[in-house]
């Protein structure tokens, strides 16, 4: 079970899951900063000894939240990715993937944006958390190796295409999108003219 239950309090949700639910909305709702551990205590309806006996301090909880997170959207990597498309749809099939999962959990949107690039994840849990997007690499490796796309860092590729990904939910999830199809359509494009070839590129 995902420890992203729908309620929080439903039967078969664990201690574990009940603190680490409780503890993603305070972070998405209030900040990291301003949720102390004594609020997770007192918001999260388990004793404060079964807290501790999971979760040692409130940095354990953000890095179980963490690598959660990174493992449910390596899963929409997974799931969106068709092998048998054309190099475009399986780009157009990942982004969107990628997108609506951001739109359909803004509360866990909400809290990657507060850990992606923070002091709060170290160097060893980063990398872990990229493991779990091979299907992206995979899937950009491939088109460099068929002269599809440009030569580049692979993780730079992804920073440069989640970027936009990232912008579009944001605007969105702001109510500051007024045609929601066409502007996904735009970012796509915007981002596939950026990893792709130039017609004078691919005869250098």
């Amino acid at each position: 079970m995902s420890i992203f239950a729908p309620n929080e309090y439903s039967v078969g949700v664990t201690k574990r899951e009940q603190i680490l639910n409780k503890s993603l909305h305070l972070f998405a709702e209030r900040g990291i900063q301003a949720t102390p551990m004594s609020l997770i205590v007192a918001e999260s309806g388990v004793a404060t000894g079964t807290i501790y006996h999971h979760f040692k301090s409130k940095q354990e909880i953000i890095e179980a939240l963490y690598l959660e997170f990174k493992k449910e959207l390596g899963k929409a990597f997974h799931h969106s990715f068709k092998q048998d498309q054309s190099f475009y749809q399986q780009f157009e099939s990942i982004w969107r993937g990628v997108f609506e999962f951001y739109l359909r959990e803004p509360l866990k949107f909400r809290f990657s944006q507060q850990v992606t690039h923070s002091h709060y994840i170290d160097e060893e849990l980063k990398q872990e958390g990229l493991s779990h997007y091979q299907v992206f690499f995979d899937f950009f490796e491939a088109g460099m190796k068929k002269g599809e796309f440009v030569q580049i860092d692979l993780h730079l590729a992804l920073e440069l295409v989640h970027g936009g990904v990232v912008s579009l939910a944001n605007l969105h999830l702001k109510e500051k999108i007024n045609n929601l199809e066409l502007n996904i359509k735009e970012a796509m494009q915007f981002a596939w003219r950026g990893i792709t070839k130039t017609k004078s590129d691919q005869h250098e």
